[in-house]
């Protein structure tokens, strides 16, 4: 989640306008000085263009189905405006094979999540191709054509692959499942949580949700599918990060210091993960248990290394960047196998930039 924060810089006094986010990109302050105008895609995957006053209260200008840059607003009320066309595609490679295969489906797939043998991804579809509600695909890593289980934004395969968790969007935001095969979806109550996401853990029948409660930060809980309410296990604050240790007992997050801990699961304090630094995202625990996959955010290409959890030392793992490199923004939504044989990431693109001068904008 992504929040806009003003900073008093007389008195250091901050003060959070817009919290729990899915994307807050540029802004500019209006010539008024009275709200701060910005381009961004709220909890409702609504994405617009958005005024916000200082008090926190929030209105759209505009909305489409793209993010438009908000640039500049001059004095008399003109807003420099950048219209972007963009896509999102799944690369894939496993071990032994010469070239990362493209495992894109329409014009905006962005991965979920791999099964444990490689052998399946689960992935998004969102802009046109997704519907109003987005769409969630399976599909076979040997590029055979992928199959729509539902609406929604896809979150985890389950251990056994024979359920896909799922947030619906707008208006609900609630979680499911939804069958790979033969059945009905099962909604989960997740009570009064706004939910922003959710994994399964490797029994099965019990999946980590990270969520917020009104007024409050994120924070992860655990809930059993069979429909017992969430139970928090971190503290508020949680930043990044998920990986999950093979007997499901703990997991290694980003605490509110975007360091990373490892979280008994069970309950009881968190304990640090010595080598690790600011902004190192725990990305996936190794089957032995003995390691941990880490990721920098925002870098290209984007570097994963694998940490030792008993002396601390870390060691490159993988480089990521795809082969064909016109256009590409950002490399996201990074999974690797336990065994570490194959990964898959989303590479973020700007197809085509045009820059507008709009007015009427109120």
């Amino acid at each position: 989640p992504r929040s806009l924060i003003v900073i008093d810089v007389a008195t250091g006094r901050k003060t959070s306008l817009v919290k729990g986010w899915l994307v807050v990109d540029s802004l500019a302050w209006h010539p008024s000085r009275n709200e701060i105008w910005f381009d961004g895609v709220d909890p409702s995957f609504r994405v617009a263009i958005y005024a916000v006053e200082g008090s926190g209260r929030i209105r759209m200008l505009a909305n489409g189905p793209d993010l438009v840059v908000v640039h500049d607003i001059s004095r008399d009320g003109n807003v420099l405006l950048e219209r972007e066309t963009t896509r999102n595609g799944i690369l894939f490679r496993r071990e032994g094979e010469a070239q990362e295969r493209d495992l894109s489906w329409l014009e905006s797939s962005e991965i979920a999540g791999i099964s444990s043998d490689a052998a399946w991804a689960l992935f998004s579809e969102s802009q046109e191709g997704g519907g109003e509600r987005g769409s969630v695909y399976l599909r076979r890593t040997d590029g055979s054509p992928a199959l729509r289980l539902g609406d929604g934004l896809a979150q985890s395969l389950s251990p056994d692959g024979r359920w896909a968790l799922a947030l619906e969007s707008f208006p609900s935001r609630r979680l499911v499942l939804l069958p790979t095969g033969v059945g009905q979806p099962r909604p989960l109550d997740a009570g009064n949580l706004n939910v922003l996401g959710g994994a399964f853990l490797p029994d099965g029948r019990r999946i980590l949700v990270a969520a917020n409660e009104p007024g409050h930060r994120p924070r992860v809980y655990v809930m059993d599918v069979d429909g017992r309410a969430p139970r928090a296990f971190t503290e508020e604050g949680i930043t990044d990060g998920a990986a999950i240790s093979p007997d499901g007992r703990s997991v290694a997050l980003c605490g509110p210091d975007r360091v990373a801990k490892i979280y008994p699961v069970d309950g009881g304090a968190a304990r640090p993960v010595s080598g690790t630094e600011t902004n190192e995202v725990p990305i996936q625990w190794s089957a032995d248990g003995k390691s941990l996959y880490l990721l920098r955010r925002g870098e290209l290409p984007a570097r994963i290394q694998r940490l030792d959890l008993a002396t601390g030392r870390k060691q490159p793992w993988r480089e990521l960047m795809p082969t064909d490199r016109a256009g590409l923004i950002r490399v996201q939504s990074v999974f690797v196998t336990p065994d570490g044989n194959a990964y898959a990431y989303t590479a973020g693109r700007v197809l085509s930039s045009d820059l507008y001068l709009a007015s009427g904008l109120k």
